[in-house]
């Protein structure tokens, strides 16, 4: 029997063996339950959601303001019109907007709204207010609108980094970061398992009916492969349901998320699960009772968090 087949046979006993426990079938919906979770929450709590302003009267240049002033500031938010104050009380009274701004164009302005302004609207509002006004006052001044369009545009920005990065991507650390809570995570739902199944089948004597015929680095890599083909299903679960919430929100980027880095991050990960898969396994072999698998793991669990 070659050593691919040795493998691959023990690899599929494992799958076959705890893809029909029915803790498996437990854990598997708790985690595709909480990966749904967690694609949701950002909807439920709606904290990405932009404002909502509407605005009655003010100066001629303020719906542009804000949502000028919203990009600037990084809190975008939705401007509507309306007709008369009335209608923007009645708007903001039953919710269709947060906060409604009304006033003649000169001011003094009155911003409406059902119980607070938030910081971010509040911020949004001042510097709208502002830009509007001055730009009115320039208008009055016999100023083109044009000319005080553009003299109110804000300046553009050139980010200059100052530490040397030895030519790499700072922004890498993005990818490394994903990776390693995967990995993490990976390990700490396998870890575990690899370790108590090596030390069931050794208290119970399986193992000795399987080493008549594998050799020992066969059964070892067999029920890591099978036992992390498991796991990485179980982890599937939970973040299938998330990547798809992030693909359909188009949000958000991964920093350094290039086709070099992901490829690389693959390699790492497999080579860093089946470092630490095997050294979970090992130990296992090395007690004779199941019930001391949790202090000869102990070192393994303390350098994984490290």
């Amino acid at each position: 029997m070659s050593w691919w087949r040795g493998v691959s046979l023990v690899a599929g006993r494992e799958v076959r063996e705890r893809a029909r426990a029915r803790s498996f079938r437990w854990v598997a919906a708790l985690l595709l339950a909480g990966g749904v979770a967690i694609a949701a929450l950002p909807q439920v709590l709606g904290g990405d959601d932009p404002g909502r302003i509407a605005v009655a009267g003010g100066p001629p240049g303020l719906a542009v303001a804000l949502g000028e002033a919203g990009e600037a500031i990084g809190s975008p938010v939705r401007v509507s019109r309306t007709g008369d104050p009335a209608a923007a009380r009645s708007a903001v009274d039953a919710g269709d907007v947060d906060a409604a701004v009304t006033g003649p164009p000169e001011g003094p302005f009155r911003v409406l709204v059902r119980r607070e302004l938030g910081d971010e609207l509040r911020a949004v509002v001042t510097a709208a207010l502002s830009r509007a006004a001055l730009r009115d006052g320039l208008v009055r001044a016999r100023v083109a609108p044009d000319v005080a369009s553009a003299l109110l545009e804000p300046p553009r920005i050139e980010v200059s980094p100052v530490q040397d990065v030895g030519g790499r991507d700072p922004d890498a650390a993005g990818v490394a970061l994903i990776v390693a809570l995967l990995l993490y995570l990976a390990l700490l739902l396998t870890g575990l398992q690899a370790a108590t199944g090596v030390a069931e089948e050794k208290s119970s004597r399986i193992s000795e009916v399987l080493l008549a015929n594998l050799s020992p680095g066969r059964l070892l890599a067999g029920k890591v492969a099978g036992i992390g083909a498991v796991g990485l299903a179980q982890l599937a679960l939970l973040a299938l349901p998330v990547l798809v919430a992030l693909v359909a929100t188009g949000e958000p980027d991964v920093p350094g998320a290039s086709a070099g880095a992901i490829a690389m991050s693959i390699a790492w990960f497999v080579a860093g699960f089946a470092l630490f898969g095997l050294a979970f396994a090992a130990t296992g072999a090395l007690v004779a009772r199941q019930e001391d698998v949790g202090s000869v793991t102990m070192p393994l669990s303390v350098l994984l968090i490290g």
